[in-house]
């Protein structure tokens, strides 16, 4: 069950919409009439292409693109209009239901979107695709994450066709879905990511976290099309290396990342969440959003006590047309 979800707000006037329009007609056109789809759009409101999703036959795969090239970019950006209406209709549970979202995610409020992922997710999955030559790479990551789905982007430069041959081909062979990990005897402390996406065929998962006592049996659990399979794996320690600074680098970059999405979604603990991804930077010497190295000369000197604040002007991102995105 595919579940097209297309921005139609101002940002995407113009050639992104065009990219965006073009990537799905394409995905549209690689359906089997044992699929069934359905195409949401979405700007100060959401509308459909029909009250439930449809087979994908010939004749309403034709009526999907018409529908598609009837679309274009206007208005404001309520994406969780359009997130809540692909997600919120009725689950046919015969299905895999994959969500693709394409958008420049240039909203103000995504710890409201990522909140409402997180609610009504359920057993779908988000397969999130930054249109344009600057989308919000934040948003759409995080969205991928919890929506155990992928990321992709899409510039004004990319051929949606073979952009949507890669995501079809990552979709078409899940090698686990649900995945679910017991470590048995082992004292593990501190796992990250916290939410496990799908393996899927050429996409390998990275899971680091702290143990200590003695290694032992560790199995991995999940389903492979609609049946339940687990299989073991035994930690031998003879065969791991004692310490590398690796390691504890890349456990601390995935900790960061679970922290963010956090941060994201709860900006009432925001200061607390803040506090604790700039210690874990600074502690395995890592840039985040609130670190960064910096390069300070010894002789410099500057003019008066303070310092100047001078507004710089930034031009749009190149595509986005600013009489469709800025409201005066």
């Amino acid at each position: 069950e595919m579940v097209f979800v297309l921005d139609c707000s101002g940002s995407m006037n113009g050639r992104p919409i065009e990219q965006a329009r073009a990537a799905i007609a394409h995905a549209l056109q690689s359906l089997t009439p044992r699929d069934t789809f359905q195409i949401i759009n979405f700007s100060e409101t959401a509308s459909q292409l029909g009250a439930a999703p449809v087979i994908a036959s010939p004749q309403n795969i034709q009526q999907g693109i018409n529908y598609l090239n009837s679309l274009n970019g206007q208005g404001g950006t309520e994406m969780i209009q359009g997130l809540k209406a692909a997600l919120d209709f009725p689950h046919d549970e015969g299905r895999f239901r994959l969500v693709s979202l394409m958008t420049d995610g240039y909203i103000g409020n995504d710890h409201d979107i990522l909140n409402a992922l997180s609610e009504k997710l359920g057993a779908s999955r988000i397969f999130s695709f930054g249109v344009g030559q600057s989308p919000n790479r934040f948003l759409m990551d995080r969205m991928a994450l919890i929506g155990r789905g992928a990321v992709a982007y899409l510039s004004l430069n990319d051929n949606p066709v073979e952009i949507m041959n890669r995501f079809n081909e990552r979709i078409s062979h899940p090698a686990m879905t649900d995945l679910s990990i017991d470590w048995g005897n082992m004292n593990v402390t501190d796992v990250y990511p916290q939410i496990l996406p799908d393996l899927i065929v050429g996409r390998p998962i990275v899971v680091t976290g702290k143990f200590s006592g003695e290694p032992g049996v560790v199995n991995v659990g999940g389903r492979q099309g609609m049946q339940p399979t687990s299989f073991a794996v035994s930690v031998n320690s003879d065969n791991a290396a004692k310490s590398h600074n690796g390691i504890a680098s890349v456990w601390a970059r995935l900790r960061i990342m679970d922290l963010m999405t956090q941060f994201a979604r709860k900006p009432d603990q925001a200061a607390e969440l803040r506090q604790t991804v700039t210690q874990t930077a600074l502690d395995y010497s890592l840039m985040s959003s609130f670190t960064s190295f910096v390069a300070v000369d010894s002789m410099s000197k500057t003019e008066g006590q303070f310092g100047t604040t001078v507004a710089v002007p930034v031009n749009v991102p190149e595509g986005v047309k600013y009489e469709t995105t800025v409201e005066n």
